[in-house]
């Protein structure tokens, strides 16, 4: 008949109880079950670390148990978890003392993730300059003009033009090319005659695409009211 199992004994100590009711000893147990004495020391003394593989420990155990009158199952369970502690105790760190491997392994995730952030980064800038870049190549040239209204009427000889265009693309007004500064901006002073003054702008872009834009001022000497309708301005 099989003895009963008590869960607070540890395995080795079970084995041990049970050798000493049957007056049995290390070497009597290993000629019995055919595990060698060495094993049996270790099982006894729960060197569980240096034991073999859990299937060959489980068979040992249901060996020792039928010898011994255990239950195979119960003490197999009993020294999976025994085992598992004291498993845990050797990987855990000791109190107090810095895991500076774990540390070293969190900077080395960290610095790798800021790398990839980093690079990350500088992908999208670039992307943003390339699609920003491709899209003054390929798109209609654009023209602003910050004083030019469309009934511009002045009694002045002299009018100063400003506006402002994309620098990498060309700017001509009335055929002359039009210098413009870094940014894209650009001032031209120009005369005027009596009656309309007829001003054509024609920008080209890097692949070709142009944009015509022609406006008109009408000077006069005559403080006499000009009506804005025979001024005319038109954007081609």
């Amino acid at each position: 008949m099989e003895e009963s199992f008590n869960e607070q004994k540890s395995v080795g100590l079970l084995i041990l109880d049970a050798m000493r009711n049957k007056s049995m000893s290390i070497e009597k147990l290993s000629q019995l079950t055919g595990i060698s004495d060495r094993f049996l020391d270790l099982l006894t003394e729960e060197h569980y670390s240096r034991l073999p593989s859990a299937p060959y420990v489980r068979g040992y155990l249901f060996h020792i148990a039928d010898v011994l009158n255990l239950n195979g199952e119960e003490i197999w369970k009993e020294y999976v978890q025994q085992n598992a502690i004291a498993s845990a105790k050797v990987t855990a760190p000791h109190p107090g003392k810095r895991d500076f491997s774990s540390e070293k392994k969190l900077s080395m995730n960290q610095l790798l993730t800021a790398r990839n952030l980093s690079f990350a980064a500088l992908v999208l800038v670039v992307l943003t300059i390339v699609i920003v870049r491709a899209a003054a190549f390929t798109g209609t040239p654009t023209l602003s003009l910050e004083n030019f209204s469309d009934t511009l009427v002045t009694t002045t000889s002299t009018f100063t033009v400003r506006g402002s265009f994309n620098p990498q693309n060309k700017l001509t007004l009335n055929e002359e090319v039009i210098s413009v500064d870094e940014k894209g901006t650009f001032e031209k002073e120009l005369t005027l005659t009596p009656g309309f003054n007829t001003f054509h702008f024609k920008i080209k872009g890097l692949l070709g695409k142009e944009l015509e834009v022609t406006k008109q001022i009408y000077y006069t000497t005559s403080t006499k009211h000009v009506e804005p309708s025979k001024a005319t301005t038109t954007n081609e």
